[in-house]
C-alpha cells in the first residue's frame, strides 16, 4: 500500500468491487462495478450531506488504509473469486484503522454455509454453496 486516501483527504473510505475483478469475467464484472459504485455513491453522497468527506475506493487498490479514520466495507462482490484475498485485506484494514465491518462477521458471512445454519426458522431463497476452506470464525 503505497498512496494516502486521495484528493479530497477523505476521512471515511467506503470499500467497494476490486481493480482486479475485471480479470474474472470483464462483461460481468462491468455490470457489477456499475451497481456495487452506484451503491457506495449513494452512501458517499449521505454522508457528504452530514458534513462527512467520504471517498469510494476499490478494496484492492493501492491505498494506505491507515490514513482513513473509519473504512466501510461497501459491495466488494469480487470477493467470490477472491476469497483469501479479501479476507486478509479485511484483517490487516481492521488491524490498521477502524473497520466499520466486523471481521470476524465478514469472514462468517464469506462463507454461505451459514444460510444452512438458518434453518427452517427463516425463510430463505436457495443459494448455490461454494467450496471454500473453511477459515471463517465467528466471533
Amino acid at each position: 500500500m503505497t498512496a494516502a486516501p486521495a484528493a479530497g483527504g477523505a476521512q471515511i473510505l467506503l470499500a467497494t468491487i476490486g481493480a482486479g475483478a475485471a480479470s474474472i469475467d470483464p462483461q460481468t464484472s462491468r455490470r457489477v462495478a456499475a451497481i456495487a459504485g452506484r451503491q457506495c455513491e449513494l452512501l458517499a453522497a449521505a454522508l457528504a450531506a452530514r458534513g462527512l468527506a467520504a471517498e469510494v475506493v476499490a478494496w484492492d487498490a493501492p491505498v494506505d488504509w491507515s490514513q482513513a479514520e473509519l473504512v466501510v466495507v461497501c459491495s466488494p462482490w469480487d470477493y467470490v473469486e477472491r476469497h483469501e484475498e479479501f479476507l486478509a485485506w479485511v484483517r490487516a484494514t481492521a488491524a490498521a484503522t477502524t473497520l466499520v465491518n466486523d471481521p470476524n462477521l465478514i469472514a462468517w458471512n464469506l462463507y454461505k454455509g451459514y444460510l444452512g445454519e438458518l434453518g427452517a426458522a427463516v425463510p430463505r431463497a436457495p443459494a448455490a454453496r461454494r467450496r471454500w476452506p473453511r477459515t471463517a470464525t465467528r466471533s
